[in-house]
C-alpha cells in the first residue's frame, strides 16, 4: 500500500510540475509579447515625432496667417 501511495505522490508531483512549466511557458510568452509592443510602440513613437513637429509647424504658420488675414480685413474696412 506504501508504494502505492508514494507512485500517486509522485505522479502528483510531477502533475503539478508540468502544470507549472505550462504557466511558466504561457508566461514567457506573455512577457515577450508585452516587450515586442513596447518596442513596437517606441519605434511608432519616434516615427511620429517628425510628422508631430511638421504639423506644429503648420499650426504657427497657419496662426500667422489667420493673423494677417484678420489685419487685411478689418483694415479693408475702414
Amino acid at each position: 500500500m506504501e508504494d502505492y501511495e508514494c507512485i500517486k505522490s509522485v505522479s502528483a508531483l510531477e502533475d503539478k510540475e508540468k502544470e507549472i512549466r505550462e504557466k511558466d511557458d504561457l508566461l514567457n510568452k506573455a512577457v515577450g509579447r508585452i516587450e515586442n509592443t513596447y518596442d513596437n510602440f517606441n519605434r511608432l513613437y519616434e516615427m511620429a515625432k517628425p510628422f508631430k513637429e511638421n504639423v506644429e509647424i503648420a499650426l504657427k504658420l497657419l496662426k500667422i496667417l489667420l493673423k494677417e488675414l484678420m489685419k487685411k480685413h478689418i483694415c479693408g474696412k475702414s
